[in-house]
């Protein structure tokens, strides 16, 4: 007898059985039959459906309808399966399993992304560690806008992740990004940064989201300090520039400004060939402190390419005292005046110098040189040298005072 004799007689016993069991073997035989001699699925399904009508506890024919669904992609009825499986089972790890293949079916298969998220989160409270849940809603939450949500997760994944793991700086950028562009909260996107870049000082997108900040203008005396080492080691000179530039106006420690400062002179000079700039940067290291040889030679040099020879002797006797020399405004504020004799007199004679060989200005010049003979009031040579001024200058009284105090300076010695 072929399957067209087995039929009638199956249907002839299911109209006679009255015990749900005995038909329930035999829908399973005649489903069998449909879905592998005759390939008529659908009326195997019908035989499995009739009998979890009688058999509403049964697990195992809900997962024949499970394998022949996913085999025929029929999505939402296997959405409905795996629900009425959800009924029947009570352990964790079976109905994890059913919840991630819901939410799997909502967000890949039926276009009910959101509806996912519901799922997801039933398998979190059942294991609030799962990786898989996890990944699912750090995508999820941002297509749909539920960022307070979003970051209660990556709050509580932080919490639980070691610092050593590659997916605690992820969770961090990831904070950031949000807390900045979502809530508009600069300073906690910096202090998740700062933990970012003190795992990972080259991190790109950390990098990034600094000098977003930087160019928004928010925190940017913290921002310019987490980004300069990146910048000097990609040699990113003109950005570095930029944030040295910013770092001068909140340095209160005139060691460190000078020290902002001499970087930033030879930034300009040497790679980025604004001599102007430079020299104008080295005006006011020298203002704040003009105690650096090397500085002052750099300046000199400067001075002598740009025919600025007047700005180095004018900002040399403002810093040594001479009260009569004017600077520009934004100079003046910088200017420390110098308090070491050595260094004042230093200052005072090479202005005297630039002013009378470079300037041809022999008034500056016995200027400096009065105010250095207040520091050195037993020096021949001082005397001498006023005297030479004056004569240059015509002025006959100066001359017979000069020459006054050297004879008075030889009669004591």
């Amino acid at each position: 007898a072929g399957v067209d004799a087995i039929q009638p007689a199956n249907a002839a016993h299911l109209a006679v059985l009255d015990d749900p069991y005995e038909s329930c073997r035999l829908l399973e035989e005649a489903a069998s039959i449909w879905e592998d001699q005759v390939s008529d699925v659908d009326r195997a399904v019908t035989c499995l459906e009739r009998c979890f009508e009688l058999e509403s506890d049964n697990l195992g024919t809900l997962k024949a309808l499970e394998r022949i669904q996913l085999a025929e992609e029929n999505w939402a009825a296997l959405l409905d399966i795996y629900t009425r499986q959800l009924n029947l089972v009570h352990d964790v790890e079976p109905s994890k399993s059913l919840h991630l293949s819901i939410s799997m079916l909502l967000s890949q298969k039926l276009g009910r992304a959101e509806e996912a998220i519901a799922s997801l989160n039933e398998v979190l409270s059942l294991d609030p560690r799962n990786e898989d849940a996890v990944s699912e809603l750090l995508q999820l939450y941002p297509r749909f806008d539920r960022w307070d949500e979003l970051i209660v997760l990556i709050e509580d994944e932080l919490l639980h992740t070691p610092a050593d793991d590659p997916r605690h700086v992820s969770y961090l950028l990831q904070m950031s990004e949000i807390v900045y562009h979502r809530l508009e909260d600069a300073e906690g996107a910096l202090f998740r940064l700062e933990m970012v870049m003190d795992a990972e000082p080259e991190n790109r997108e950390a990098l990034a989201l600094l000098n977003a900040l930087f160019d928004d203008g928010h925190c940017r005396e913290e921002v310019g300090r987490l980004l300069e080492d990146s910048l000097r080691s990609d040699e990113n000179d003109l950005r570095l520039s930029e944030i040295l530039t910013d770092r001068i106006q909140w340095t209160q420690s005139i060691p460190e400004k000078t020290s902002v400062l001499d970087e930033l002179a030879r930034l300009k000079a040497d790679k980025l060939n604004d001599r102007v700039g430079a020299f104008d940067v080295l005006c006011e290291r020298i203002a704040l402190d003009a105690s650096a040889i090397d500085a002052r030679d750099i300046l000199e040099e400067l001075a002598s390419e740009m025919e600025r020879w007047e700005t180095v002797a004018d900002l040399y006797a403002v810093v040594a005292g001479v009260v009569e020399v004017e600077l520009p405004a934004r100079l003046r504020m910088c200017v420390e005046p110098a308090t070491e004799a050595e260094l004042i007199t230093q200052l005072l004679f090479q202005a005297a110098d630039l002013y009378e060989n470079r300037l041809a200005n022999p008034d500056r010049a016995v200027q400096c040189v009065l105010r250095a003979s207040d520091f050195e009031t037993d020096s021949v040579d001082v005397s001498r040298h006023i005297q030479r001024l004056h004569e240059i200058r015509g002025d006959q009284e100066g001359i017979l005072t000069a020459l006054q105090h050297e004879a008075d300076l030889t009669f004591e010695n």
